[in-house]
């Protein structure tokens, strides 16, 4: 197991004072035998409960799942960093502040770099715990590459020269629209994205690359201040944290390959367990960010600074409503799939993306309370 060493809740005392009583639809998350599969015990993910980890768990989840192989993907990752400085040094590309160049002769991580590979190593074995050695470690190199995007967006607003994750993006989107084979001795080289994955069933592991290269055009776009009311705004903000990208990976990390009309089917599970993501990245994400606009310019889109601005009230009283709203969207979750239980029945690959959004949703959640990137202390 990863050992979660930190943790941090921004919500005032008042607001977790009372304990969430744990909703017994998602009793799968700690014997992480989901109904698809009630007789399969967990082949890649273990439990994370609350208590053994020592962090406040102010949700009706009763636990979280974990990816067994966080090494593995946290050495993946940290090949990438190298490989990321040696295109630095031979080409000019940028990199966030705190990033080395190749001729340094340190081979050990920055303080920055060491952040930003924990962050997405933790992401990705807590959002996709049940993803394969060989799914998880592509999976935690492109959410690193992600947040080094949004570290470049953050610390630099206006267009500056093309960056590291620029470079990789034009290689990924050819490969996304299956043009050309992956280019060897080049960065993209150190993503494992082997032939037999890229191949795979319809094609599962191109749309991943797909929706990672559309944000990252889509942050290069001129972005929207103005929202009609607060459903308006998280829709944005979907797209804002690239919640497509993730649900793309969730089902790629689960060898889920449905096709459009499967995914039809449970939409709306997938779109609430996501307004559920963005409430909690954003609740847990508030001062990092209200610190980055103040200081650096950066835009400051988030749920926590919407409700502060609409209803008029301080951010502390904020950060609690936003709280409230995860918690009722895990009652519309709960809804949901008993909704899903007494309509028309779904495919075994359908049940099995429904309880992969709830880990990923009960994960986001453990990854938020326990990351060093949005300012969670040792415990």
């Amino acid at each position: 197991m990863k050992p979660t060493e930190r943790s941090f809740l921004p919500t005032s005392a008042a607001a977790t004072a009372t304990p969430v009583a744990a909703r017994e639809i998602f009793s799968f998350l700690r014997t992480g035998r989901a109904p698809p599969n009630p007789n399969s015990p967990a082949q890649h993910d273990i439990c994370v409960g609350p208590e053994a980890s020592r962090v406040p768990w102010p949700t009706s989840f009763p636990a979280a799942r974990q990816c067994r192989y966080w090494e593995a993907a946290q050495t993946a990752c940290e090949r990438l960093i190298h490989e990321s400085r040696v295109l630095r040094s031979r080409e000019g590309k940028l990199l966030p502040k705190g990033f080395l160049c190749a001729d340094s002769n340190h081979d050990v991580l920055t303080r920055q770099e060491r952040a930003i590979v924990d962050t997405a190593v933790s992401a990705a074995i807590y959002i996709v715990p049940n993803a394969p050695v060989e799914r998880i470690k592509i999976i935690a190199q492109l959410f690193m590459l992600l947040w080094t995007h949004d570290e470049m967006l953050t610390a630099f607003p206006l267009f500056q020269g093309e960056t590291v994750v620029d470079t990789i993006t034009q290689y990924m989107y050819d490969l996304s629209k299956n043009d050309g084979s992956i280019p060897e001795n080049t960065i993209v080289s150190s993503i494992e994205l082997s032939p037999e994955l890229l191949n795979e069933g319809h094609g599962l592991l191109r749309v991943v690359l797909g929706h990672f290269c559309s944000f990252v055009f889509f942050t290069r776009e001129q972005q929207r201040t103005q929202f009609q009311d607060i459903r308006d705004f998280l829709n944005y903000r979907a797209t804002d944290i690239a919640a497509d990208f993730v649900s793309a990976c969730i089902r790629f990390g689960n060898q889920l390959d449905l096709n459009a009309q499967e995914l039809k089917g449970v939409q709306h599970l997938v779109d609430v367990a996501s307004d559920h993501m963005t409430l909690i990245n954003d609740l847990f994400s508030f001062n990092k960010e209200k610190k980055a606009s103040i200081e650096e310019g950066a835009l400051f889109l988030n749920t926590v600074h919407y409700i502060e601005t609409v209803l008029e009230i301080n951010s502390l009283l904020a950060k609690d409503v936003t709280l409230s709203l995860a918690q009722d969207y895990e009652a519309k979750i709960e809804a949901e799939i008993m909704r899903l239980r007494q309509g028309p029945p779904l495919g075994h690959q359908q049940w099995s993306y429904v309880y992969a959004m709830v880990e990923a949703a009960s994960g986001n959640l453990l990854f938020s309370i326990t990351s060093i990137r949005y300012g969670a202390k040792t415990t």
